[in-house]
């Protein structure tokens, strides 16, 4: 490649999980400090690095449809593809037209090395710290990958491989890093954050280690699962204390037939308790739950179940995924397909329940009082993120970016829930 500038430009687009950005943006410190010119994605570099993500075939196509356009942008760039797609499937990609290097999960590491011929400069220095997120109020802090569950349908941990957590001081200190930089909410993630282990530190123990850290304005679980909640995690978001009230819980079926298929380790009986329980103890916290509909061998009477389940109980919202079938999986060779058509049904019936649920959820929270973290203040009004995920605007409130505001939920309209600030912010 030639023209290649003192100053390499470099583009880096990421499809997936919060895991998935936060290595993005890992990949941002390791190629700044390497004396990288970072530019967006849209714009001419001499690198563009897609980080690819394979948990549905929508998302394989939609990282080979980056890896296309990277390369329409600049023909003569180096097109660098990552992630989960590029470790279980580089063959694939790298017969995408213009992309010049696959880098797979194990060989991560080495990635400002293999750019060394396009002007990066190795410059030795240990895996860096992530300082921030661009265009983000709140911070991801990946403290665990890997994953040693079963699930017939998962490809990613394939990708993955077996668990592994993030030493404790790592952690810590990675969080130091994020509130030093006037992060006020960090939010864990990992791909099975619930088997956080370190030196016989559980979750629960980093939970509460991180607490402890001074600065530290909110702390916020992303998807952990329903076996996995402890009574410590349970206790702790009853405290109502910098753990948000908020918990993500991956349902997937309110079939126990379909659950066992599933492999999921984990009944609908287990999950309506853990619920009910949640609800009760830790009054308006938010649930949220994903479902898979469309997975080979559910009947109408399983689906029938799922809903069931879901309306009954007091889940706030819910992410809807159609079955996709993942080459190399159990859940590849069972009998049983789901035709298209009613997995697009019964998505568009559970988004709609999802949607219903959603509404009754914020109308239960009408007069009561909630803390945002104020993300974004357009010229009209302020908008933030509640403690309990409800999305919130601040009608003739502007300023106080990335500060905590207590507020009174006023109304729910279609745009959106609306509240006025009922003291100072900080």
């Amino acid at each position: 490649m030639s023209g290649i500038r003192e100053s390499p430009r470099v583009a880096l687009a990421t499809i997936g999980c919060k895991l998935n950005q936060y290595e993005t943006e890992g990949m941002r410190e390791s190629l700044t400090s390497a004396g990288a010119c970072i530019v967006p994605f849209n714009a001419e570099a001499d690198v563009y690095i897609v980080n690819t993500c394979t948990v549905t075939s929508r998302a394989d196509y939609k990282s080979r449809q980056l890896a296309r356009r990277a390369h329409r942008t600049n023909p003569q760039a180096l097109v660098v593809v990552t992630g989960c797609y590029a470790t279980t499937n580089p063959e694939e990609l790298a017969e995408i037209d213009g992309v010049g290097l696959v880098l797979p999960l194990s060989e991560k590491g080495l990635l400002v090395e293999r750019l060394a011929p396009y002007g990066i400069k190795p410059n030795g220095s240990p895996r860096p710290l992530v300082r921030g997120f661009s265009g983000r109020s709140r911070a991801f802090l990946k403290v665990q990958e890997g994953c040693d569950f079963t699930c017939t349908f998962c490809k990613v941990r394939l990708a993955r491989g077996k668990p592994k957590s993030e030493p404790l001081p790592r952690v810590l200190e990675a969080a130091r890093v994020l509130i030093d930089g006037d992060y006020r909410e960090i939010v864990l993630t990992g791909i099975n954050l619930g088997g956080y282990q370190s030196n016989g530190v559980d979750l629960a123990g980093l939970l509460e280690r991180l607490m402890n850290l001074p600065g530290l304005g909110r702390l916020r679980l992303s998807s952990i699962e329903p076996n996995l909640v402890t009574p410590a995690i349970k206790e702790m978001l009853a405290e109502k204390g910098k753990l948000a009230a908020h918990i993500h819980l991956p349902l997937q079926s309110g079939s126990e037939r379909i659950l066992r298929l599933m492999g999921r380790r984990y009944t609908p009986q287990h999950f309506t308790s853990l619920v009910e329980e949640l609800a009760e103890r830790v009054p308006g916290i938010g649930i949220g739950a994903d479902v898979i509909v469309g997975f080979p061998g559910e009947t109408d009477d399983d689906f029938a179940l799922t809903v069931q389940l879901i309306e009954r109980l007091p889940v706030t919202y819910l992410h809807v995924f159609s079955y996709s079938h993942r080459p190399g999986t159990p859940a590849a060779g069972m009998d049983g397909r789901v035709e298209p058509q009613t997995k697009k049904a019964r998505s568009e019936s559970l988004r709609t329940l999802g949607k219903e649920k959603n509404l009754l959820f914020q109308q239960a929270m009408l007069g009561t009082e909630l803390t945002i973290l104020v993300e974004s203040s357009p010229p009209a009004e302020a908008e933030g993120l509640s403690e309990n995920y409800l999305r919130v605007r601040l009608p003739g409130t502007v300023g106080f970016h990335n500060r905590f505001i207590p507020v009174k939920i006023d109304s729910i309209e279609e745009s959106g829930t609306t509240a006025r600030a009922v003291g100072d912010a900080w």
